[in-house]
């Protein structure tokens, strides 16, 4: 019988020490918003906004640092980009949500693919 309690003492303490160090599910960063790419060259961004803070989207060509595209928003926003008429190249998107920022590098190839990525 004393086997058994030593047994399931040193068991128990296994069993605390690897739940212990198990690692937890990483918690999700926050975004402004999701942009998922809706076809081979378009775009589409969505925001839901339940406590209505105030937003901004922005698009820019980075190789002239010219705009394309700006919109405020204070309520849930949606809208799809299409970069089919845009010249190759790369492209930022600037996602503002209250104070949560979030941007996405695209990159447009010349047979109109669009490639997108988180920016860090």
């Amino acid at each position: 019988m004393q086997c058994f309690f030593k047994g399931s003492a040193s068991l128990s303490l296994l069993f605390f020490l690897t739940s212990a160090t198990c690692p937890v599910a990483a918690q999700q960063v926050p975004t402004a918003g999701a942009l998922t790419a809706c076809g081979p060259a378009s775009l589409r961004l969505r925001v839901s906004n339940p406590d209505s803070l105030p937003g901004w989207v922005s698009v820019v060509r980075l190789a002239t640092g010219q705009p394309l595209f700006t919109a405020t928003y204070h309520a849930p926003y949606g809208h799809r980009f299409d970069f089919a008429g845009v010249p190759a190249g790369l492209y930022l998107v600037h996602l503002r949500l209250g104070h949560t920022r979030t941007r996405y590098r695209v990159r447009m190839s010349e047979q109109a693919q669009l490639k997108l990525e988180l920016a860090r």
